[in-house]
């Protein structure tokens, strides 16, 4: 949740779901088969319950989730917004987007970022 979170808080952007950084898909067939049920719509939903849980309903407008085939492998594709106002998983921890890493933001740095950032909201 850290990585859409900090996407959510920062600029906006997209975040590939079983991508890894160097760009090797392994893509998410042998998790849907093994915890869905090979069911793409369990896996959706399991993501739109564990995003409602650890970041909140309040944030489904600043993203839009979707399975697609990259190499005959599925990807979750997650087109994700700027948003008007702070994001946090779990009620307290704060990420930003800070290319090519998501920052957990605390204290001080967490208090001026949202000050200058959201200042418009």
């Amino acid at each position: 949740m850290s990585l859409l979170a900090g996407f959510i808080n920062s600029d906006g952007g997209i975040l590939l779901i079983g991508v890894s950084d160097d760009g090797t898909i392994s893509g998410l067939d042998d998790e849907i088969k093994k915890f869905h049920k090979d069911s793409d719509d369990k896996l959706l939903l399991h993501f739109k319950n564990i995003t409602a849980s650890r970041i909140g309903e309040a944030f489904y407008p600043c993203f839009n989730s979707k399975l697609i085939k990259v190499k005959d492998k599925k990807i979750l594709a997650v087109h994700c917004l700027k948003s008007d106002k702070p994001c946090f998983v779990d009620n307290e921890q704060f990420f930003v987007r800070t290319n090519p890493a998501t920052d957990n933001l605390t204290g001080r740095k967490m208090y001026d970022y949202i000050e200058t950032h959201f200042k418009n909201s």
